[in-house]
């Protein structure tokens, strides 16, 4: 897991760095090398990625896939805008998490079609649309034996929402927990849950 979340972090580094060199070019931005080289570590070490890489590599797939994709809205020709917005939707499905696709697919959408409001030209839509397309045509015959195994798997098992639920924090304690650790958690919130979880 540590070896495959260092791999995801050193792409997301290195393709948010031409990302961003790629827009300087494109919009003639006052930003420098050095700069670039901040941008790309911020984007890279973020809280995100340093609380979930560790335990859940699979959740750096989608953190990879962003400037991918991104990269291939801002390419001024067809084939390498759709070739870069395909590679980043396919690591995104085939080394991320489905979920995680899910947010990414709404985000580059509201980009794509940002782009292509501002440029005043249809060509970053164009570019998403057939780059998703061509990510689905190659992915599909490789997720049908997954998902087919899958379902015949012990776990594909439906857990009740309840149960689900259990362990939920409550909305304000959750989102100022993310700053401050478990400093507002409630002292026996966790050994309630786990005493719940024995029963």
């Amino acid at each position: 897991s540590y070896t495959f979340s260092g791999w995801m972090l050193m792409l997301a580094a290195g393709f948010m760095a031409l990302l961003l060199a790629t827009a300087r070019r494109r919009w003639q931005l006052g930003i420098g090398t050095p700069g670039i080289v901040f941008l790309s570590l911020s984007y890279t070490f973020s809280g995100w990625m340093l609380m979930l890489g560790p335990s859940w590599g699979m959740y750096l797939g989608n953190q990879v896939s962003l400037p991918v994709i991104a990269l291939g809205l801002l390419q001024r020709r067809w084939l390498p805008g759709i070739g870069w917005v395909a590679a980043g939707l396919l690591h995104c499905l085939l080394s991320g998490h489905v979920g995680q696709m899910a947010w990414t697919g709404a985000y580059m959408t509201l980009l794509a079609a940002g782009l292509a409001f501002v440029e005043r030209r249809a060509m970053p839509l164009g570019i998403w649309l057939a780059g998703g397309a061509l990510a689905a045509a190659a992915a599909v015959p490789l997720l049908l034996p997954a998902w087919q195994g899958y379902l015949d798997s012990s776990r594909n098992v439906v857990v009740e929402t309840g149960a689900a639920a259990a362990g939920n924090l409550p909305v304000v304690v959750f989102l100022a927990g993310f700053y401050t650790g478990n400093l507002l958690i409630p002292p026996d919130f966790f050994s309630f849950q786990i005493g719940r979880a024995h029963v």
